[in-house]
């Protein structure tokens, strides 16, 4: 058996973080990855984090990424220093994972691509929306023909926070720093949208700021959003596939998200409380001649397997597993840089269509 792939995590904190909830229990169930090193921002924290969970604590990121004890170099943290992080990584010849947003601009993001390519790493991107059970049940009912031909789709992702920011996330309302309702709660949402139906081909859109505004939760202070809230989006996806598409931040009773597939034979209705690519969705279907939407329970070839951590690490298991496979095989992983980019494609498309007033294709 091939020996277990040395993680080194930038972001690891001892008492919060996606790094801690999420990463360190896919990677402390996984028995072909090991927990290797930390870097933070300063050695405080990299202590306490290494004293928490293992690893190393490095003096600094550059120390991590040149050392020969790390094979693959995690990045979680915020979306502005990403692309410092994964060039870093990518020159001291690491493997890569990066949580998405990928880069703060499509720009960044094919350059990190295209360096991690020239190099022949072996990339991944957090997009983990694509491991859940809900996802990979529906999409393979989809290829085994539930549906017949996919014909139309409809999304509607309504999120919180409309004319409010709290502040620890105040500096998303800058459209520059790369997070935001779009390049977060909407993009993971059209990811788990094309992993299930197809990519896009071209889109027609309006996207704006309907709150430039907001208020700042814990202090009443009023800052400027440019970042955009509300996108509205006619696409075409791949198989001459139509698209209805509308995702917003709402002030008041935002509702989740409610994805409606409908094919020539049947339809799914998919509800989801904070958006479809989380897990934990209510999925409901109906073939040609059934009397009405009928729950579908996913079945057991598609559950977590046995020692799945509970929580947010249960999303990250198959990318890690994958990430680790292609490491020791000199494989490739789905979704990586690769994915990323085209995600920012269709971001960039959106944006560029609105501008113009022209559809764009992809």
């Amino acid at each position: 058996m091939a020996d277990p792939v040395r993680v080194g995590i930038i972001g690891l904190n001892a008492n919060s973080g996606q790094a801690g909830r999420s990463h360190m229990p896919a990677i402390d169930a996984l028995p072909t990855l090991t927990l290797a090193g930390v870097a933070n921002r300063n050695a405080e924290n990299s202590n306490a984090a290494a004293a928490k969970f293992g690893g190393k604590a490095f003096d600094s990121v550059d120390a991590m990424v040149n050392s020969p004890d790390i094979d693959l170099v995690v990045i979680s943290t915020p979306v502005p220093v990403h692309h410092d992080l994964v060039m870093q990584a990518i020159n001291g010849g690491k493997h890569v994972l990066s949580e998405w947003p990928f880069g703060a601009t499509l720009a960044e993001a094919v350059e990190m691509r295209d360096a991690a390519k020239a190099k022949n790493l072996v990339t991944a991107m957090g997009l983990q929306g694509r491991g859940t059970p809900d996802l990979n049940q529906v999409r393979d009912m989809i290829k085994d023909g539930y549906l017949g031909r996919v014909v139309s789709v409809s999304m509607l992702l309504s999120g919180g926070g409309g004319d409010t920011h709290p502040q620890r996330i105040a500096w998303w309302a800058d459209r520059k720093n790369g997070a935001n309702f779009e390049t977060i709660q909407s993009a993971h949402n059209l990811d788990a949208l094309r992993f299930l139906v197809g990519d896009f081909v071209s889109v027609s859109a309006l996207a704006r700021t309907q709150f430039p505004k907001p208020t700042i939760v814990e202090t009443d202070e009023v800052i400027e959003r440019t970042a955009l809230d509300d996108l509205t989006v006619s696409a075409e996806l791949e198989g001459g596939v139509s698209a209805s598409i509308h995702m917003h931040a709402v002030p008041v009773q935002p509702t989740g998200a409610l994805l409606e597939i409908h094919g020539t034979d049947g339809a799914i209705v998919i509800r989801g409380p904070g958006g479809i690519q989380g897990g934990g969705l209510d999925i409901r279907g109906a073939r040609r001649g059934e009397a009405s939407l009928e729950p579908i329970v996913i079945d057991d070839a598609h559950k977590f397997p046995a020692g799945t951590p509970e929580g947010p690490g249960a999303n990250f298991m198959a990318l890690y597993r994958d990430t680790a496979a292609a490491i020791q095989t000199s494989g490739t992983v789905r979704p990586n840089f690769d994915t990323a980019v085209d995600l920012h494609r269709i971001l960039d498309a959106i944006e560029r269509s609105s501008e113009t007033g022209q559809r764009q294709i992809l």
